[in-house]
């Protein structure tokens, strides 16, 4: 077997020839890829890989747009709920304060001595608003025990049929 000098290597260009033969001995023996990617398939490639992280951007953009937007309606609907829970707070208080006013109006005008039939009348109306709000406090609330002894204490009147005169409708409220 013959050795390759320093200057056999120097003296002599093999040429592209021989670099094809060894690159296609190498490629029979599975040692090297069988094709070259070619400049069209690269930039192909690039271009896929281009689109493809484009969609990934724009449905990360979608995503994170639907999720600040989610929390800004929620936002505007918690604040827009606190301001009706305020609003029928103030109603509430506002009628209460009205309630109570009329009620000691007519506790003045009962003790008065004046005309007792439209005091009882009054009277009734004021213990039926009470027990109607007391329905209506025992839906905000169904296990709150004041509301409860209220709805026990301020019955409903019953209405006995032979205590009215004939041709009378009476309207229990």
């Amino acid at each position: 077997m013959r050795t390759i000098s320093e200057d056999d290597v120097r003296a002599e260009d093999p040429g592209p020839e021989f670099e094809e033969r060894i690159v296609r001995a190498l490629r029979e023996q599975g040692l090297l890829g069988r094709s070259v990617q070619s400049r069209a398939s690269r930039r192909l490639g690039a271009w896929l890989s281009a689109a493809a992280a484009g969609v990934v951007l724009f449905a990360a953009g979608i995503a994170v747009g639907e999720y600040h937007g989610t929390r800004r309606i929620t936002a505007a609907l918690e604040a827009e709920n606190q301001a009706d829970v305020r609003h029928a707070a103030a109603l509430v208080q506002r009628t209460g304060t009205e309630y109570v006013t009329a009620v000691a109006k007519l506790a003045e005008v009962s003790a008065s001595g004046k005309d007792a039939n439209e005091a009882s009348q009054g009277r009734e109306v004021a213990v039926s608003a009470l027990r109607a709000a007391a329905v209506e406090l025992q839906q905000v609330a169904p296990d709150d025990p004041l509301t409860l002894r209220i709805l026990d204490v301020v019955k409903p009147a019953s209405v006995d049929p032979s205590s009215t005169p004939a041709g009378r409708r009476v309207i229990w409220y």
